[in-house]
């Protein structure tokens, strides 16, 4: 190494206790003053490198919820010229678990066993659980390792004192505590089942204890639920073992305590508690020594751990309390594994049944009509029944038009109707030129005389064939006429029934010769509406014919007119970027502000269907067609 600055050390014999008792009541004096822990870990680095020529130190502890690091540097160097090696090495001593040194030469003229100048010391931080939680490090100058590991000796002991000091604050009593619980609770949520976690302690509590049979059992409801058997993958049904093993950790949930059956050295059986249902345990198990402990979990009975061994091997009350201990901090990982692995449906069955017992602790009146109230509306809502109502939206339409066109080719002469005027049967709507057809009819007229004169001057004569040729011309021209009377009558265009014109404007025509077929106007009925309905494929299979409701139009929402669907098409059409069905009902009324093409909204009944489906019915389609339940 090159040569670098450090601290002189101080000259002590390392016999002198004035320097190490300031620092021990100074770590002391800080457990009053600090309740936080990591505040104190932090503060009692500083005060334990005081008696070491130290450069540089460092503290890592993890706690549960943070990780606490802090470091001491002294001197003109770089603290990141110690920081790398001092961590890689306290890392190393931390996996270890046990004090470590390791020392440096920095003098390169000096002998092998006169070289060493630094040395690297760090010693692991417990908790009061003995778990390795962290490490403090420091560079320290010395003569030789001797002193090396002295220096080492004396960090040790300022390490364990501080880690003593750090489990008097209460903060860091329930920091422990809460420490414990989470770790136990993380191993417990490694497993799948509460079954598989309950095998797990059971077999590793027979190997580790030296025991024949461990078995361990929930308490669910004041009963005893046996869920595992060291030793076996499952419990045999109808055994009569497994049937006293029951027993007897019912007779330990009864009695609240431990429950010990076994004869000692000098013992007999009328020498011991009467523990009747574990004598027969002990019996049937060919005098074994057998025991049954509860396991707490604030103070309420979570379960039960029954075990034995051979009559010769009697438990000892510390054996007891150490398999107690070993055990009890599992017991609230059980119900954490069950919540976190049932299914929905047990979710939704237990909140239920938490909901009702508490509720049936009540007292007062007012309560009790609370909970009758709610009991009647679970009751209506599962068994009870409602009009289903279905809201699809609506256009307004004509039910019957009336397309017409120009009856001859002639000019327009006069255009008396406009598009959405409301006409009467009869009313002209426009009147073309007929003075050409006026010209024809006289001729016709003319022709008429002439003809049936003929026939009177044939019918003197007593002419019988020209009498008969006379008459057929008569017939002929009497047909022309009266087919040019109608085509007269027909330039005068009128209404064929009340109604409202919705299409037709002539004013700029007038004067103008219109082909014969030409479009003029288009009328619809005027107290005779149609109900165009768009349903959607939701509701397709809920409406059918003769299926009734109401229709509101936006214009007049507060307005409701009765409807019944006549038809209603088989095959879907997009309309609005949406696939639906088509469906229509008339609508007789008369009123002047109904117009072709206004949009309501349409309420249709289909019928009664339960509460709880016309509640829920989409949020089960939906993870019907979605999650395919």
């Amino acid at each position: 190494m090159a040569e670098i600055e450090y601290l002189q050390p101080k000259k002590t014999d390392g016999k002198s206790k004035g320097p190490m008792e300031e620092v021990y009541r100074s770590l002391m004096d800080l457990v009053h003053q600090e309740d936080d822990q990591g505040t104190y870990y932090k503060k009692s680095l500083a005060l334990m490198i005081k008696p070491f020529p130290s450069p540089y130190a460092c503290l890592y502890i993890q706690m549960a919820s943070k990780v606490i690091e802090e470091y001491q540097h002294k001197g003109s160097t770089s603290p990141e010229f110690w920081a790398g090696a001092v961590r890689r090495f306290m890392q190393e001593s931390l996996a270890q678990k046990r004090p470590a040194l390791k020392m440096y030469n920095t003098r390169k003229d000096a002998e092998a066993a006169e070289a060493y100048s630094l040395a690297l010391l760090a010693v692991p931080v417990y908790n009061r659980n003995g778990f390795a939680i962290g490490a403090v490090a420091i560079v320290v100058q010395v003569a030789n390792k001797q002193q090396a590991e002295q220096q080492l000796a004396i960090l040790e002991s300022l390490v364990n004192f501080m880690s003593f000091a750090a489990g008097m604050t209460d903060h860091s009593q329930r920091a422990s505590c809460s420490h414990q619980t989470l770790e136990n609770l993380s191993r417990a949520g490694k497993y799948a089942s509460s079954r598989e976690l309950s095998f797990a302690i059971t077999n590793n509590l027979r190997n580790r204890m030296g025991l024949d049979q461990v078995a361990l059992g929930l308490v669910r409801h004041r009963k005893i639920k046996l869920i595992s058997i060291s030793g076996l993958d499952t419990i045999p049904k109808g055994s009569k073992e497994v049937a006293r093993i029951q027993e007897a950790m019912i007779e330990c949930l009864d009695m609240g305590h431990d429950c010990v059956y076994q004869l000692g050295k000098d013992q007999d059986e009328s020498s011991i508690s009467d523990y009747r249902l574990h004598r027969q345990w002990h019996k049937l198990s060919g005098n074994s020594c057998v025991v049954s402990i509860p396991l707490r979990l604030d103070d309420h009975i979570m379960g039960i751990m029954s075990f034995k061994r051979p009559p010769n091997q009697p438990f000892s009350q510390e054996e007891v309390t150490k398999i107690r201990e070993m055990t009890e901090p599992y017991i609230g990982g059980f119900d954490l594994v069950d919540r976190a692995n049932r299914p929905l449906k047990e979710h939704v069955q237990e909140s239920v049944k938490s909901s009702l017992s508490s509720l049936k602790h009540l007292r007062s009146w007012k309560n009790k009509v609370v909970l009758l109230g709610m009991i009647s509306f679970l009751t209506w809502f599962v068994f009870g029944t409602l009009p289903y109502r279905v809201f699809v939206p609506v256009t307004i339409e004509q039910s019957q038009k009336r397309h017409i066109a120009a009856p001859v080719e002639s000019a327009l002469l006069s255009a008396n109707c406009l598009m959405g005027d409301r006409v009467a049967k009869g009313d002209i709507l426009c009147v073309f030129d007929s003075e050409k057809l006026q010209l024809v009819r006289q001729e016709l007229l003319a022709q008429l005389t002439i003809a049936r004169l003929e026939e009177m001057q044939m019918e003197a004569e007593m002419d019988s064939m020209n009498t008969r040729l006379a008459q057929a011309n008569r017939q002929y021209l009497e047909s022309r006429l009266k087919t040019l009377n109608h085509r007269i009558a027909q330039t005068t265009v009128t209404a064929p029934f009340d109604g409202l014109i919705v299409r037709g404007d002539l004013r700029m025509s007038l004067g103008r010769t219109l082909p014969q077929g030409t479009p003029l106007y288009e009328i619809a009925k005027a107290a005779n509406w149609q109900v165009s309905m768009h349903v959607s494929e939701r509701n397709a299979a809920d409406i059918s014919e003769n299926c009734s409701g109401v229709v509101a139009v936006n214009v007049r929402p507060e307005k409701l007119f009765d409807i019944q669907i006549k038809r209603m098409s088989s095959e879907a059409q997009m309309i609005k970027m949406k696939n639906v069905f088509k469906a229509e009902a008339d609508l007789n009324i008369n009123n002047p502000w109904m117009k072709a093409g206004m949009e309501g909204v349409a309420k249709l009944d289909v019928g009664q269907r339960p509460v709880w489906w016309i509640t829920l019915h989409k949020v089960i389609d939906y993870f019907h067609l979605n999650l395919w339940l």
